[in-house]
């Protein structure tokens, strides 16, 4: 299922944003659940309590009913980094400022289905080109996209998830070693024989640990370090490709 925030002051535009998407939605054939806000703050503060989107849809300006969409992304920014978001407005002339906090799409009020069918084509593009890790835990099957996960704990025979985006951790069936050999070795890196990280969420280090893009900051071993800073580089290399 993909979840949808829309985020506009008018309640019309809300539900034809949400009628548009349900059509494109049987389509395309894609199951969505489908959240309004009136305000930005409502948004955040529902993402801060668990509610985490896959796609978000923000108005540019809520008429004096809370922060501008750029403001209210640039603080969701903080604390979820990879969540595409789409730019909503009647006026043109603001798409240049919608870029500055890493925008996918940006579109013109009213909003036409045939625009919305072409915006989720490309997210879902987007989307499968992130390596999707399938975790089992007690019986149900979790569809997790690497990119999300910030680094993960050995714990004995099993292993504990941390995500990027807050959501709380998943706690898997399986050891250390095992999720190493099941992830992309070119964005996770073993720094310790108790943490694997994502290099994409390491934002500073030094000899001894790691910080993180969430403030975190996870141990590297001694014997660990050169391989660490080679392996840093090289995905720096590799992005600058892309």
């Amino acid at each position: 299922m993909v979840k949808i925030a829309v985020c506009d002051d008018a309640s019309w535009i809300r539900e034809d944003t949400k009628k548009k998407l349900l059509d494109c939605s049987f389509d395309q054939n894609i199951e969505m659940q489908i959240d309004g806000y009136e305000t930005g703050e409502l948004f955040l503060e529902d993402e801060r309590k668990g509610n985490v989107h896959d796609l978000v849809m923000m108005d540019y300006d809520f008429e004096g009913k809370g922060q501008n969409g750029i403001d209210i992304i640039r603080e969701f920014r903080t604390f979820q980094k990879d969540t595409k978001v789409i730019f909503l407005s009647g006026y043109e002339q603001v798409v240049y400022k919608s870029f500055q906090v890493d925008t996918f799409r940006f579109l013109v009020k009213p909003l036409k289905k045939e625009e919305l069918k072409e915006m989720l084509e490309a997210w879902m593009d987007a989307v499968k080109k992130d390596t999707i890790l399938l975790i089992c835990v007690e019986k149900e099957t979790f569809l997790i996209r690497e990119s999300r996960i910030a680094y993960i704990e050995g714990c004995g025979k099993k292993s504990i998830l941390h995500f990027s985006d807050g959501q709380n951790v998943l706690v898997n069936n399986e050891t250390l070693s095992t999720m190493e050999e099941r992830l992309s070795g070119d964005v996770f890196f073993r720094c310790h024989k108790s943490f694997l990280v994502n290099l994409e969420h390491v934002s500073s280090h030094r000899r001894t640990d790691a910080k993180l893009d969430s403030g975190e900051r996870i141990l590297i071993s001694r014997g660990k370090y050169k391989a660490f800073c080679e392996a840093i580089m090289e995905y720096i290399v590799q992005r600058q490709r892309l």
